[in-house]
């Protein structure tokens, strides 16, 4: 019986450590996603703005050659 009482007091306890890990894991690849995402739009944002500047280069280079 003791055994028993053990027995389902470790199950219980393992399916609540069981259930945190998972909402870990969730809340981990939620967290690394958004931190990718904005990781992308920095990079994103820092490219438009260097093909804007490149662009505004071109075209002045432009304009001095006609």
């Amino acid at each position: 019986y003791v055994n028993y009482l053990l027995f389902s007091s470790f199950k219980k306890l393992f399916n609540r450590v069981l259930e945190n890990e998972t909402k870990l894991c969730f809340i981990i690849i939620v967290v690394l996603n958004e931190f990718l995402r904005y990781l992308r739009f920095r990079n994103d944002y820092r490219n438009n703005i260097r093909s804007v500047r490149h662009g505004i280069g071109v075209e002045n280079s432009y304009l001095n050659v006609t």
